[in-house]
């Protein structure tokens, strides 16, 4: 599943039924994308996130990664965030920097800056498929 080209149809194999599936229109996606199934699996080794692989129309799969869970609450205190339970874009939409340090394939590090009771907060972030893997305070 490390390559381009293969079925999205190994996913359900592998994981079994998606709890979720919808059809992604323009308002989704780019136009080459467009009526690909949006297809969110629930993977109990993390439960407040779900997996998502998209199936483009031809077959093939792309975009995987997870994402927030339906249930999943607001982003806590900078010092309360643990890896395994956030996405990258739960964390970038509360950050007041950003800044990519690395990004390959579906690996992401990041270094943010958070606001809490008044402080600024740097951490570095790495992300693998956008599951937060580390979450390191930086000191100054």
């Amino acid at each position: 599943m490390d390559r381009a080209g293969y079925s999205a149809g190994v996913y359900r194999e592998a994981i079994g039924d998606p709890v979720s599936e919808r059809i992604l229109n323009v308002h989704d996606t780019a136009p080459a994308f467009v009526g690909s199934v949006c297809r969110l699996y629930y993977l109990s080794l993390w439960p407040k996130v779900l997996f998502q692989v998209n199936q483009h129309p031809s077959g093939y799969a792309w975009g995987e990664g997870f994402v927030r869970g339906a249930s999943a609450c607001p982003l806590p205190e900078p010092s309360a965030i643990e890896p395994w339970e956030w996405v990258t874009n739960a964390i970038e939409s509360v950050a007041s920097q950003v800044e990519v340090l690395d990004h390959w394939d579906h690996q992401k590090d990041l270094r943010l800056v958070l606001e809490c009771d008044g402080n600024q907060w740097s951490y570095i972030a790495k992300f693998d498929f956008d599951l937060l893997q580390e979450w390191r305070l930086l000191t100054t």
